[in-house]
């Protein structure tokens, strides 16, 4: 009896064994076919149809820059905006083809014979004829997250050129792009638990300024501890050059001025000192230090 019972035990290892081969074996040729469907999906007249899609898109944002700016002054700084953004734009094209997330979709999604209909369909003269690709609605996580990339990307690029033509001399206040401090401070918050911090351009009308430990703190409320103030640090070594600019006393002449500064945003734990300079309550600054002059452009200086 005892041996019968090994016998079927040893007979039912083997069976689930090669069940799980079978299954293994099925799911890597389903992979293959969802593999070669995307091969045939993203044929060349799919990535003609997407590269145009990208040229029409920098023309479209040529136009509007004309409408703004006078090109012939500003040329190079806004033909790297537009290499910056044609890039940014073929990156988003390219990448929807390879989701990995997509794939994985897919091969859940559809039998193994569903899949060679679908490699055959679009193999065929009506498939060839489908040159729209709209990016699936059911990957909607990966889509989602792809989506923040590239809006992140593009908000990040936009700064930096309106950060650069302010510094070349230029003012065009429509099409200014930058970050506030309360969106700064908000989402250095949600960050905060990553160790990471926003990277940008911030701007805002200097409302305090004071020199102490080493440092130039630039606020934009009066009161530092202030929820809503957003910081931008500047060392020590940098100091005499602003005063040589806009007089010695820093914390008299600099607040009223409008500020724009390129860096991280990151927030930061502070520690009250309490009786006996011990450490009290805990509180909160978001600071953008700088380590550089050239990351920070100050409005002249009031007469």
């Amino acid at each position: 009896m005892r041996r019968l019972l090994i016998s079927l035990i040893g007979l039912s290892l083997l069976g689930s064994s090669q069940v799980l081969s079978a299954s293994t074996q099925d799911e890597e040729h389903k992979m293959q076919l969802v593999e070669r469907l995307f091969e045939v999906y993203f044929a060349d007249s799919i990535k003609d149809s997407m590269r145009n899609s990208v040229t029409q898109s920098v023309e479209r944002e040529k136009e509007r820059l004309k409408l703004d700016f006078p090109l012939e002054q500003y040329n190079g700084i806004l033909q790297d905006y537009l290499q910056q953004y044609e890039a940014l734009q073929i990156e988003r094209q390219e990448s929807y083809a390879s989701l990995s997330g997509l794939k994985q979709h897919y091969a859940d999604y559809y039998t193994a014979s569903e899949l060679e209909q679908l490699i055959a369909f679009y193999e065929s003269d009506l498939g060839k004829k489908r040159v729209n690709f709209q990016p699936s609605s059911t990957n909607k996580k990966n889509f989602k997250t792809q989506q923040e990339e590239y809006w992140d990307a593009l908000t990040a690029l936009k700064e930096e050129l309106s950060f650069n033509l302010r510094k070349a001399g230029g003012s065009w206040e429509k099409y200014l792009h930058t970050t506030p401090p309360m969106r700064a401070i908000e989402r250095s918050e949600a960050l905060h638990h990553l160790g990471k911090g926003v990277e940008g351009v911030f701007e805002f009308k200097i409302k305090a300024a004071a020199v102490a430990n080493g440092w130039l703190y630039l606020n934009s409320e009066k009161d530092y501890r202030d929820r809503r103030c957003l910081t931008v640090k500047i060392p020590e070594i940098f100091i005499d050059e602003l005063r040589a600019s806009y007089g010695y006393d820093l914390e008299k002449e600099l607040p009223g001025l409008s500020l724009m500064a390129k860096g991280e945003a990151k927030r930061h734990t502070i520690r009250a000192m309490g009786p006996g300079n011990k450490p009290s309550f805990p509180y909160y600054q978001t600071h953008v230090t700088l380590d550089s002059l050239e990351d920070l452009l100050l409005s002249p200086k009031r007469d």
